[in-house]
């Protein structure tokens, strides 16, 4: 069931967010030993919740727009009462106080959380990996890898392990594992979901977004998720119901449509640009016109690498000091390959982005939307933390073949990765749709009209189905 049907069925008494809740821990049980989404599993507290929902529900009082859902939440999201560990064994103990605000705003709505997900240490790469439970793995094929660093979020949502899930997106951590499993994730502009706790408060790199199976599903989470709220000073003042009904319905035919198969300068392995260009095909079909253009991303590596850097210093550099030899070897290399990082460069960074920024804008003022492949390849082994070519093009580190996705991160704009298709050996891939800055509702329709007209099974996987055994 979708996150949208799972509503449908509580709030018409025909399940109780208590049976509902049983369904979701049996299954986690039953499929989990073998993907290893889950970090955490909160059991007892989700049956808590559900039981305390549905003596609200008896009482007659009013419910939220995600009564009875269960939700996993990526398990660098802050969940009070329920560990949260960062993917890290230097927080395996951490219980926080008090819930991120997405979480808290979920729960107002009637979520239910069902547990935290596996992601690697610090968010920090594409594969999903920890301590705690191993390699998670892809619900389409269990030796590969559901990507990262929201994989454990992805596979449960694609793999029917929750209803939706929430994750977090720096370079594309929403965006891969989305295109990956074969389930829809939003990275939306910076400030819509807005965030607290948070170390720094005016980063706009780093954001939370919902992962669902359906466009409908994932604008219904983001209408919860969305809204202002002065504890971070970047949110957008529009409320979250703008995003209902979910997606808001508009007017789509006569778009003009700007596709890149590379963005002029990725590299894309054939069998997942041979299915995108499959589905770019079909978007004429919708009555929208196509051009094969892309806007001038020039300089973009360069921003990525410093802004990155800087970031991960501020937030890590007292990690690898005092923990190196237990960390994640990509974090050290990160810390280490950039400690000279000065000011000058970090300005310079900014000052190109804002560059970057405005030819997108620019470039987006000409088209309603661009649509690129979301990710440059196939998932690869579970084993590996990174793939080592792209189309016979060798990757330099763990991020450099990520750049359709870490592209979009710095210039802001929305950018959405929906399922369109598969390769010739069974694995996903995700078109990814990128609007104008602050244009998530056109992203969201223009989304579900392309969901609507590729007409894709959106089933959880076989043998993670619902008639599994």
């Amino acid at each position: 069931m979708t996150l949208s049907d799972t509503v449908a069925l509580v709030r018409s008494r025909k399940a109780s967010a208590r049976e509902v809740t049983v369904a979701t821990l049996a299954r986690i049980e039953r499929l989990d030993p073998q993907l290893k989404c889950y970090i955490t599993v909160a059991a007892d507290a989700a049956m808590t919740d559900a039981d305390a929902l549905d003596a609200k529900q008896r009482r007659g009082e009013p419910l939220g727009l995600l009564h009875g859902v269960p939700i996993a939440f990526k398990d660098t999201i802050e969940t009070a009462r329920i560990r949260t560990t960062y993917g890290s064994p230097l927080y395996a103990q951490n219980v926080p106080a008090e819930d991120q605000l997405c979480v808290e705003r979920l729960r107002v709505a009637g979520a239910i959380i069902i547990g935290k997900t596996n992601t690697p240490e610090f968010a920090i790469g594409a594969h999903t990996w920890t301590t705690f439970v191993g390699a998670c793995r892809n619900p389409h094929n269990t030796q590969k890898t559901p990507g990262g660093s929201s994989g454990g979020s992805a596979a449960a949502a694609a793999a029917g392990l929750c209803a939706g899930a929430v994750g977090s997106d720096f370079g594309g951590s929403l965006r891969i594992p989305a295109s990956f499993s074969g389930i829809v994730a939003f990275r939306t502009c910076p400030g819509r979901v807005p965030q607290y706790p948070k170390l720094s408060a005016w980063d706009t790199l780093n954001v939370n977004g919902p992962m669902t199976r359906t466009v409908r599903d994932a604008a219904l989470m983001l209408a919860v998720m969305a809204g202002p709220d002065d504890r971070d000073p970047t949110s957008i003042t529009e409320p979250g119901d703008a995003f209902l009904p979910s997606p808001v319905p508009l007017p789509m035919r006569g778009l003009r449509v700007a596709w890149s198969s590379d963005l002029g300068s990725c590299p894309v392995q054939k069998s997942v640009l041979q299915v995108c260009q499959r589905a770019a095909a079909r978007l004429e079909d919708l009555s929208w016109t196509v051009e094969e253009t892309h806007p001038d991303i020039s300089g973009v590596a360069e921003v990525w690498n410093r802004l990155r850097a800087f970031l991960i210093l501020h937030t890590h550099r007292r990690h690898v000091l005092e923990h190196g030899d237990r960390l994640n070897p990509h974090l050290v290399w990160n810390v280490e390959q950039y400690a000279g990082l000065s000011a000058f460069e970090v300005g310079l960074a900014e000052q190109q982005r804002a560059k970057l920024y405005h030819r997108m804008r620019e470039f987006l003022a000409r088209y309603d939307l661009l649509i690129t492949p979301a990710v440059s390849v196939e998932p690869w082994d579970a084993g590996v933390p990174f793939p080592k070519e792209v189309d016979g093009i060798p990757v330099v580190n763990y991020y450099d073949w990520a750049k359709l996705s870490w592209t979009f991160s710095v210039t802001g704009f929305p950018a959405l990765s929906l399922p369109c298709g598969k390769t010739g050996s069974g694995m996903p891939v995700g078109l990814q749709i990128i609007g104008p800055y602050r244009g998530e509702r056109r992203v969201l329709a223009a989304a579900q009209a392309i969901e609507e007209e590729l007409a894709l099974d959106l089933r959880p996987p076989a043998p993670y189905g619902v008639s599994a055994s």
